[in-house]
């Protein structure tokens, strides 16, 4: 927890650097937004997304303690193949190996333009970060903290209605943890005895994990 507290803090230092309301040159975005980069050190691995990875297909494959750097842009010519493409929207796909508890935080300048889904391995949305981390200055980055089953998962990132979203051309950061369930989080019910047997209480974790102990 001290550990998601602390990120937190450095994803509040990246989005300090530009106020609300205020609109920033290109050549001062980027300036302010590789400051910011320098600040978010939480990850062990610092990736930067690789195009194409606009459909589910092409995901980028990421994993526990990566800060993602990507950006959402317009016309980008791909010299590979010689032709513009629309970059509207990434993906990327991670792993759960046992049940786990799931952090994922999200920065980025125009935080009201940035949607990232977490989906299945059929691409059905499963949660959507919706949840703001606030600061007295009115900063505010995404945070979600979900338990997951074993099994790929992805993250669908987007900047909303492209017809009006500021945040083309503008670098979002994402920070993902994957920490295995310790079974804490569980609750009780108690079947009580009987003539002929003992009772017990069965504990229940969020993730799934059942046990049982004396009544």
């Amino acid at each position: 927890m001290k550990r998601l507290f602390s990120l937190i803090l450095s994803c509040l230092l990246v989005l300090s650097l530009v106020q609300p309301g205020f609109v920033a040159s290109a050549e001062e975005a980027e300036t302010g937004l590789q400051s910011g980069l320098a600040l978010l050190s939480a990850g062990d691995y610092q990736y930067q997304e690789q195009e194409p990875n606009n459909t589910r297909s092409q995901a980028n494959t990421i994993g526990h303690d990566y800060t993602v750097t990507g950006t959402i842009t317009w016309d980008v010519y791909m010299q590979d193949y010689g032709s513009k493409y629309y970059d509207l929207s990434d993906w990327f796909k991670f792993t759960v190996s046992s049940a786990s508890t799931v952090t994922l935080l999200a920065a980025s300048k125009h935080i009201d333009e940035l949607e990232v889904e977490v989906c299945n391995s059929s691409g059905d949305t499963l949660y959507t970060m919706d949840s703001f981390v606030v600061t007295d200055g009115g900063n505010r980055v995404l945070a979600l903290q979900e338990t997951l089953t074993a099994g790929t998962y992805y993250l669908y990132v987007s900047g909303g209605v492209w017809e009006t979203m500021s945040l083309l051309y503008d670098e979002y950061l994402l920070y993902l943890t994957i920490e295995p369930c310790t079974h804490r989080n569980v609750t009780g019910v108690v079947t009580a005895p009987t003539c002929t047997e003992e009772g017990y209480t069965t504990y229940t974790c969020v993730c799934g994990y059942r046990y049982r102990d004396d009544y």
